[in-house]
């Protein structure tokens, strides 16, 4: 009787276990904690140093500078043109001119030309009267000297002309054989002289015409520019 109820026991008990085990909760995994992770150091980029103001000037210069790029953007400005101006009539003409073309803002440079002579003559300067000039050239006749004429009238009325040569040499020739002949002849160049002229920079867009009408001058040539520059 005893054996029967320890056999009945263990069954029992045994059930009890077999069912706690099949009705007993399915643990639940919990999920893994993040590692905990080291504090990392970003490194900003580095930033430019504050510029120090410009001074004054150089902005003004800056300023300027753009100015004029601007400017050549556009039309470009044409260069002045070198003109030669004359002759002129005298070197008061010349000068009068010079200041009329200085006022107007040119450049302006003046000079002399000289102008070959056509020739030379050999003479007698003008005696006191036509009876002086005949009785000169009766002296003159008489040395055996027969080319040569009294001048009737003009500024060298009663002179006496003893000859026209091409060229300076063998006019000094005639004189220096009249010399010896006991006769004051003299030489001079036919027709040369110094011619006043201007050389002066204006502005490219200025008429011939208009030069010669401001300054009076005969013609209007291409000019010396430079040259005058040096000289002066």
């Amino acid at each position: 009787m005893l054996l029967r109820a320890l056999v009945l026991l263990l069954v029992i008990l045994n059930l009890g276990v077999a069912a706690w085990w099949a009705l007993r909760d399915t643990p639940v995994e919990s999920a893994p904690l993040p590692a905990e992770t080291a504090p990392t150091l970003t490194l900003l980029p580095p930033q430019a140093a504050p510029q120090a103001p410009m001074p004054l000037a150089e902005a003004f210069e800056s300023e300027e500078a753009a100015a004029l790029d601007g400017d050549s953007d556009g039309d470009a400005v044409a260069a002045p043109r070198c003109v030669a101006l004359g002759p002129f009539a005298d070197v008061a003409a010349r000068d009068a001119a010079r200041r009329r073309l200085a006022s107007d803002g040119a450049r302006v440079f003046a000079r002399e030309v000289a102008v070959a002579p056509r020739g030379w003559r050999v003479w007698l300067p003008p005696q006191r009267d036509r009876a002086a000039a005949d009785a000169m050239a009766a002296r003159l006749r008489a040395a055996g000297i027969e080319d040569q004429y009294v001048i009737a009238d003009g500024d060298d009325a009663h002179g006496i002309a003893l000859g026209r040569f091409d060229s300076e040499a063998p006019a000094q020739a005639r004189v220096e054989a009249l010399r010896t002949a006991g006769f004051a002849a003299q030489a001079e160049p036919i027709g040369g002289q110094v011619q006043p002229w201007l050389d002066a920079l204006v502005d490219a867009a200025t008429a011939d015409a208009a030069l010669r009408t401001r300054t009076g001058a005969a013609r209007v040539e291409p000019g010396h520019c430079a040259t005058a520059q040096d000289a002066g």
